[in-house]
């Protein structure tokens, strides 16, 4: 009787261990009748804040702020981007890490778990004021195919230096009034002196 009392008691703990494990499964965003887990996308700035803010730069400059796109999930990411939703300037994709598996932006890109990319954008106002656009990254994350990141930026006019005047020349003394005044009668008497006769 004791060893049929042990025998239920380890195979509730173990019924009970397998269905903790399928609930983990499912809380892991899997599921799906592949038998595959969903891939999942992060697009973060280097900063870790929601948006890619550049602050306050000079007209005809530029700032540039380092990005990132990450996969969280177990099944292959597969997306396309980073793009803006507008022409440049102000804001451009401009370097892309060229390592494995990351590339240029032709095409699409594969991500397995854990594998991360980075970019870079630029932020080059042409004109002085607030300008935004978004950042644009799609893939076939199911619940976030398309994922927004907003860019701005404030284009500040650039500060002109302080005109100085040049110093005043110093008055002059009364020394150098008589100074001045005696050569003068002085040059006029050499030269009446030295006329021929």
């Amino acid at each position: 009787m004791e060893t049929k009392g042990i025998l239920r008691v380890v195979l509730l703990i173990v019924s009970s261990l397998m269905m903790l494990g399928s609930i983990c499964d499912k809380d892991k965003g899997g599921g799906n009748p592949a038998g595959g887990k969903d891939p999942h996308i992060e697009v973060w700035p280097k900063s870790a804040e929601e948006t890619f803010n550049f602050g306050e730069v000079v007209v005809g400059k530029s700032k540039n702020l380092e990005g990132s796109i990450m996969n969280y999930g177990q099944a292959d990411l597969i997306y396309y981007g980073p793009s803006t939703n507008a022409a440049p300037p102000p804001f451009d994709i401009i370097n892309y890490a060229y390592t494995f598996p990351c590339s240029l932006w032709a095409g699409s890109h594969v991500l397995k778990f854990g594998e991360k990319c980075f970019f870079t954008v630029k932020f080059a106002p042409e004109e002085a004021g607030y300008q935004t656009a978004w950042l644009i990254v799609t893939s076939n994350d199911p619940k976030v195919p398309i994922v927004y990141k907003k860019l701005e930026g404030t284009g500040v006019l650039p500060v002109s230096p302080d005109i100085v005047p040049p110093p005043e020349p110093a008055p002059k003394t009364r020394t150098q009034s008589k100074l001045t005044k005696s050569k003068v009668l002085r040059g006029q008497f050499l030269f009446v002196s030295h006329c021929p006769a």
